[in-house]
């Protein structure tokens, strides 16, 4: 049985609800099982630089998972210049739990795990305590191309 998209109408009488209910019990039951059993919630990882890292490694720093938030924090000051072997689609809020990163913005170039950001060409993002970039990966196929990553969104802690 499957539930009839013309029903109820906007002129039914609010006690036939209950016997429609009834009568597309199973169905509804069914519909909103695959609704909340799909909802997924994304992963967050704490992960720390060590200094002088440029990179983080999808499977290895940072997981594969397609939503996740990554709280980064750096032994020293620290250039992110790339996140590699990511696939497209991938999105990746990045939270600043020290003063330590920056965000390197790409010069132009589409591959590599580099970071397009919604600067002028050239202006990194030094993240304070805080404050969130939120990317997504375009392009990558998680093993031979990395694509690049696209600025969503910021927010910036003051």
């Amino acid at each position: 049985m499957t539930v009839d998209a013309t029903r109820p109408l906007g002129t039914d009488l609010v006690s036939t609800l209950d016997d429609y209910i009834r009568e597309n019990r199973v169905e509804i039951n069914s519909i909103w099982t695959a609704i909340s059993g799909g909802i997924s919630y994304p992963n967050y990882n704490a992960v720390n630089m060590a200094a002088g890292s440029t990179s983080l490694v999808a499977g290895t720093d940072i997981d594969e998972a397609g939503v996740e938030m990554v709280g980064l924090t750096a032994d020293a000051a620290v250039n992110l210049t790339t996140m590699t072997a990511a696939k497209a689609g991938a999105v990746k809020y990045i939270i600043a739990l020290d003063t330590d990163i920056t965000i390197i913005q790409n010069t132009g170039s589409t591959t590599g795990g580099t970071f397009y950001l919604n600067s002028p060409s050239g202006v990194n993002l030094e993240m304070s305590t805080r404050d969130v970039l939120v990317v997504v990966n375009i392009g990558g196929d998680g093993v031979a191309a990395d694509g690049y990553w696209l600025e969503l969104g910021r927010k910036l802690h003051i």
